[in-house]
């Protein structure tokens, strides 16, 4: 993501708040080959428009979600309980 390109990655924890397959990747399930092929294909299928799309998509929401102080300054109010 970070590196502006489009993502593959399993459906596990929050990812499929993060990735999108309109807006910047495919999601599969571990450990089933059929899923992670489809994926594969998808992937391998989107146009070369709609991939530099997804790349910009990743790279933006990339900076801001894991902006070093937006990540900080939520741990910290994670830690002190403040909102």
């Amino acid at each position: 993501m970070a590196c502006g390109k489009p993502i593959i990655c399993t459906d596990v924890s929050d990812l499929s708040l993060i990735i999108n397959e309109v807006e910047n990747g495919s999601l599969c399930k571990a450990n089933d080959i059929k899923s992670i092929s489809c994926a594969i294909q998808r992937l391998i299928s989107t146009s070369k428009y709609k991939l530099e799309k997804m790349s910009k998509n990743n790279r933006k929401k990339a900076t801001e979600i894991f902006n070093p102080d937006i990540v900080t300054t939520n741990y910290l109010n994670l830690l002190t309980n403040e909102k």
